[in-house]
C-alpha cells in the first residue's frame, strides 16, 4: 500500500489529523518472531524518532486505518466507519473530517460514519447537518429507530436551538425528537384551541 509514493503522500497527510505530532515516513519492520509490524518515524524540534505500532497510541492507529480504508477501498464503493473518533483529540475532529470529505469526493465515496462526540458533531458541515441520521430508541417500545434530521417535523425550529453537539449534549436533540408533537398534533390541538375559544365566544354573547 505505502510503495506507492502518492498514496503514502496522501497517508501522511491524513495523519496531521492528529494533534503535536509531524509524522514524517511510514514504514514497516520485521520483528524477532518474524511478524510485520508498521513503524511510524515522528520529528520533534530537530530530532527523528521511530516508534513502531506496539508504541502508538489508539488515536494514531485508527486515523491511520482509517486513511487506509479510504485510499484502498474501491471508487464508488461505501465505507462505514464506527465511532471514528476515538483516541483523537477534540480540536481536530474538524480537521479529520474535511480530510475524510476530501478523500471521499475525490474518489467518489459514499462514507457513512457514527459518532457519540458533541466535538465532531458541531464540525459538521452545514449541508452535512440535515443529511446527518440520529439513531434512539422508540419511547414506546424500546425499538430502535432512525430518523434523519432533515425529517424531523419542525426541523428550523429545533436547528435554530444551537448546534448538533450542542443540541446532544443538552438533551435538546432527544427530547425533541421523541416528544415534540408532530405537525398533525400540533394541527389537531390548534383545531381544539380554536374550538373551544369559539364555544366561550358564544357563551359570552
Amino acid at each position: 500500500f505505502c510503495q506507492n509514493s502518492d498514496t503514502k503522500t496522501e497517508v501522511l497527510e491524513f495523519v496531521k489529523s492528529l494533534p503535536e505530532q509531524d509524522i514524517e515516513d511510514i514504514g514497516f519492520i520485521e520483528t524477532p518472531r518474524a511478524e510485520v509490524m508498521l513503524q511510524l518515524t515522528e520529528t520533534f524540534g530537530d530530532r527523528s524518532t521511530p516508534y513502531d505500532a506496539t508504541t502508538l497510541s489508539d488515536g494514531t492507529l485508527r486515523v491511520l486505518s482509517v486513511a487506509a480504508v479510504l485510499l484502498s477501498a474501491p471508487e464508488e464503493s461505501i465505507v462505514v466507519i464506527e465511532e471514528i473518533d476515538n483516541g483523537v483529540h477534540p480540536s481536530r475532529a474538524e480537521s479529520l473530517l474535511k480530510r475524510i470529505s476530501r478523500i471521499a469526493r475525490s474518489r467518489n465515496l459514499r462514507v457513512l460514519i457514527s459518532s457519540h462526540n458533541p466535538a465532531l458533531l458541531d464540525a459538521l458541515p452545514d449541508e452535512a447537518v440535515p443529511e446527518t441520521v440520529f439513531c434512539y430508541r422508540s419511547p414506546k417500545d424500546g425499538s430502535s429507530q432512525l430518523v434523519r434530521l432533515g425529517d424531523i417535523p419542525d426541523y428550523p425550529e429545533l436547528i435554530a436551538q444551537g448546534t448538533v453537539g450542542n443540541l446532544m449534549t443538552r438533551g435538546v436533540l432527544e427530547r425533541f425528537v421523541k416528544y415534540h408533537p408532530g405537525k398533525e398534533e400540533k394541527k389537531k390541538k390548534a383545531l381544539e384551541w380554536l374550538a373551544a375559544l369559539n364555544k366561550e365566544l358564544e357563551i359570552s354573547e
